[in-house]
């Protein structure tokens, strides 16, 4: 029983740590990625926007579950100023077999071990997967979340930030 109080307890903590706020005045490191037909793109692109970064792999399950919710949150608040990018922790070729599978409306790039190193850049200290990341229309990073994203978690942080 004792064992048992202990997991529970365990498993709260971590819970409660999967979505965190930034550190005060914490602005979004740049990066520059290419999509999977090679075009490269930074965050820059996406200046004056609200950005939600996702990184994901095609060998994560809970990654592609989030992707329709990710779809339908993109289409819904898109013309309110958000962008959802996707960044594919592994190369072109095995990102474009999910993307041509579930065709999101955003793009995907693909940043290999690049990739797994601007997650933790971006605060991913545990190199976790799906790792999700809010940036607000001046840069600074507003919210980040390790694993699988909700629809109740995404209605929350945009209701705040769009």
């Amino acid at each position: 029983m004792r064992h048992l109080a202990l997991a529970f307890a365990l498993a709260l903590v971590t819970l409660a740590a999967c979505t965190q706020p930034p550190a005060a005045d914490k602005t979004a490191p740049g990066f520059s990625l290419p999509d999977l037909d090679g075009k490269l793109h930074d965050l820059g692109d996406w200046e004056g926007q609200v950005v939600l970064v996702n990184f994901l792999a095609s060998w994560c399950p809970p990654c592609m579950r989030e992707i329709p919710l990710l779809a339908n949150t993109q289409e819904r608040y898109g013309p309110q100023g958000l962008q959802i990018v996707g960044i594919a922790v592994e190369d072109a070729e095995q990102a474009r077999e999910f993307v041509e599978r579930l065709q999101p409306p955003f793009p995907v790039l693909a940043g290999g071990i690049e990739a797994a190193t601007l997650s933790k850049r971006y605060g991913n200290e545990m190199g976790a997967l799906p790792y999700s990341v809010l940036i607000g229309r001046d840069g600074r990073i507003l919210r980040s979340h390790t694993g699988e994203l909700f629809e109740a978690t995404l209605e929350d942080w945009l209701s705040g930030a769009l």
